[in-house]
């Protein structure tokens, strides 16, 4: 049997998990591909406006997330982080169909960061657990929620407050005062 030498099997194994790391990359949907579109306006800290290549303006509302509403508490800060974030940029949108307002539902991509998590990393936005659950694969949907429990530990952005209102629950709290 013929021997060969010892970096050439290192080399192999090196090459066999450096092609294994990739095609699990791409198997798994880190990263979409195509969809490269411009953004041109944030209008708050969950829905931005972008520009297709085509010169279509589109609104889309990101995906499994849900950020504070501009009058509550952090949702200002919600909407100048993401307009920071992605004002003026080329990102990649991931599409999941649309919402009930006709709003391309995304997440959103930002280089190689999954801008939807960057939210609530940063105590910017919720996870939306009671859309993701149904919708959201399970690898996604533990990432998100860790990253959920991860900022309210740490108090990080909204859940520095005592007792942080969802935005689901102030605006059903909203609807039913404007009765």
């Amino acid at each position: 049997m013929q021997k060969y030498p010892y970096y050439l099997s290192h080399f192999f194994v090196f090459f066999v998990c450096l092609f294994s790391l990739f095609f699990l990359v791409q198997c798994r949907g880190i990263e979409p591909s195509g969809n490269i579109v411009k953004v041109v306006f944030v209008i708050d800290g969950d829905t931005v406006t972008v520009l297709t290549q085509e010169q279509q303006k589109i609104k889309v509302r990101m995906a499994y997330i849900d950020a504070p509403e501009q009058k509550q508490a952090f949702g200002q800060k919600s909407k100048q982080f993401l307009n920071h974030k992605l004002y003026g940029k080329e990102v990649q949108l991931e599409t999941f169909g649309q919402d009930r307002y006709g709003r391309t539902l995304a997440r959103v991509w930002s280089e190689s960061e999954d801008i939807n998590l960057t939210m609530i990393q940063e105590g910017l936005a919720w996870h939306y657990q009671q859309y993701a659950k149904d919708k959201q694969n399970q690898e996604s949907y533990l990432r998100y929620e860790r990253a959920q429990e991860q900022a309210e530990r740490l108090k990080i952005g909204l859940w520095q407050e005592k007792y942080p209102t969802a935005p689901w629950v102030f605006r059903s709290k909203e609807s039913k005062s404007k009765k």
